[in-house]
């Protein structure tokens, strides 16, 4: 991240009452069979940030969520939106969302190597450059019980603050800035991993840069849209 241009560095602001600021996020999951409600750890604000939408106008607002869709907030009921989910309009909100227990053990950690997508040339080809290529470690680790990411040992989460994003997922914010150039357009960045805890033998954890510049900054580095430097790991339990 230190080779990421200072032209690429940013802020995401959000605008919110000091109600939504502080009031945490009830989110709706689409299945494709209906939808699971949960309230997030997340505030309205942050999750606004999080999901890149607007904060909604009304406290009122459920964040729907997705596998391949964009994120939105909906201001229909719960059994509506558990309807053009799929459901038949239930509209029970989960307590404690998740529930998988990796097992203690031997763990081995795969870091891939890093990739981006929608990236200047001289950014490409400078991280290529350094890219040492993908890289192992195998360590033991006693998972916290019931499992918590924020509790996790030092070197499996060096003091990462994790919210919950899904089910079995969180999220944690490591940076995020951005500056108005008014008509011109604006440059923001944002810095997050995320975390999946997929099955008791097998955690998958992403980190990604995502840059946003105006447009007269995405004609001078020849881009379209937004740059995502990300890079993606697989834990998977080896036994006892």
């Amino acid at each position: 991240m230190r080779m990421i241009p200072l032209l690429m560095t940013a802020a995401v602001c959000a605008v919110a009452s000091p109600a939504l600021a502080e009031q945490k996020a009830l989110v709706a999951e689409c299945t494709g069979s209906g939808a699971r409600f949960f309230l997030s750890d997340l505030t309205v604000s942050e999750a606004s940030v999080s999901a890149g939408t607007n904060v909604p106008s009304s406290p009122d607002g459920v964040l729907i969520i997705g596998v391949g869709e964009k994120p939105y907030w909906s201001f229909a009921g719960r059994k509506q939106i558990d309807r053009d989910c799929g459901g038949d309009g239930q509209d029970e909100i989960e307590l404690f969302p998740g529930g998988l227990q990796p097992r203690d053990g031997n763990w081995r950690t795969v870091v891939k190597a890093t990739r981006m997508e929608g990236c200047p040339e001289m950014l490409a080809s400078a991280m290529a450059a350094q890219n040492k290529g993908q890289q192992t470690t195998t360590r033991r680790v006693s998972f916290p019980k019931p499992f918590d990411p924020n509790k996790l040992p030092r070197d499996f989460n060096p003091g990462h603050s994790w919210s919950a994003a899904g089910d079995n997922r969180w999220t944690a914010s490591i940076f995020t800035q951005g500056v108005d150039y008014g008509a011109e357009g604006a440059q923001k960045t944002d810095v997050r991993l995320t975390m999946e805890l997929v099955s008791e033998t097998e955690i998958r954890n992403t980190g990604s840069v995502k840059m946003s510049l105006p447009e007269f900054a995405q004609k001078v580095m020849n881009i379209s849209g937004d740059c995502r430097v990300i890079t993606d790991s697989v834990s998977t339990w080896l036994g006892d």
